[in-house]
């Protein structure tokens, strides 16, 4: 239930920005959360647009990195699109999601060539 009860708050009028995102990322790298984080995050893009500090939806591309997982490659494509062009462009957010998939595949590769030994280390979901 935290993902929910924090992300509520993101647009509470007495959070400042700066708080909204600390709010927002506070779930991103839990393994018990990130899944959930990454899903309800989504639909609220438009909105954290507006609400976070100015441009900080060019960071937004690494929130769900920590999931390690292929498809977010694709995720993140979809879930950016709106604002790589147009009158809605961000500016520098087009490097930021190359970085990110650029850490995507990174850690993908380490997964896979340290997976028996990460498996018996790491809490996984």
């Amino acid at each position: 239930g935290v993902v929910p009860r924090l992300l509520a708050l993101v647009d509470h009028k007495d959070v400042r920005s700066n708080e909204r995102a600390a709010m927002a990322w506070a779930v991103a790298g839990d393994h018990r959360t990130r899944a959930e984080a990454w899903t309800a995050l989504r639909p609220m893009l438009p909105k954290l647009k507006e609400l976070l500090p100015r441009h900080g939806i060019r960071y937004l591309p690494y929130y769900p990195l920590s999931a390690c997982r292929a498809t977010l490659s694709e995720e993140i494509d979809v879930a950016f699109a709106p604002w790589l062009d147009g009158a809605t462009k961000v500016d520098g957010l087009a490097r930021h999601i190359s970085l990110a998939k650029s850490e995507l595949s990174l850690c993908l590769a380490l997964r896979k060539k340290y997976a028996a030994g990460l498996g018996a280390i790491l809490a996984t979901d």
